[in-house]
């Protein structure tokens, strides 16, 4: 595990990438009979082997929660949020997805709480089916609550749209377009 993990942060460094992503739900996800405890601490102790080489290479791992369809391990925000602060560990932090707490009915509230400050490094965005923000979906996220709560907790990292590649071109502009001018109207 150690070779392959030494092999990725070499290949993320050189290509200039900052943060890996943990969201792996097959690696993340433990089977019927298995100890959640025991999956929880093998968990940990991966992050631990993972902030060594993290250190090394100055790269961020972020742990991304994915919902109960996608894993049974680190279900919501809150969940990632409590392992990083448990673990301590200045290089891993925590990814929030509106997807996955759109799934998991996750409140905002969880963003802009101060457990989150300092320790949320990366934002996915998608509404409800991952159809891209500012088209259409039936019961979907209200962004402008969402960008207000990452406001509020001072996040001013990166945001990516992690959507449906259907019409990709135009519905990426115009979604481009809806999250500029919100954000813009936030701030």
């Amino acid at each position: 595990m150690e070779d392959y993990l030494q092999l990725a942060f070499t290949r993320v460094k050189a290509i200039g990438g900052e943060t890996i992503i943990f969201g792996s739900g097959g690696a993340r996800s433990f089977p019927e009979g298995f100890a959640k405890d025991e999956a929880m601490k093998q968990i940990s102790d991966f992050l631990h082997i993972c902030s060594k080489y993290a250190a090394q290479y100055e790269i961020t791992v972020a742990i991304e929660p994915l919902n109960r369809k996608e894993s049974n391990m680190i279900n919501s925000v809150r969940e990632a949020l409590e392992l990083a602060k448990e673990l301590d560990l200045p290089y891993i932090t925590v990814l929030a997805d509106s997807y996955h707490m759109l799934e998991e009915q996750e409140g905002l509230s969880v963003l802009s709480d101060t457990t989150a400050s300092g320790l949320l490094a990366h934002v996915h965005i998608a509404d409800r089916d991952r159809v891209f923000p500012g088209l259409p979906a039936e019961n979907g996220m209200d962004f402008r609550a969402f960008f207000q709560a990452l406001h509020t907790s001072g996040y001013e990292g990166r945001v990516s749209a992690e959507c449906r590649f259907d019409n990709f071109s135009a519905n990426s502009k115009q979604s481009l377009d809806y999250v500029r001018a919100l954000r813009a109207s936030i701030l």
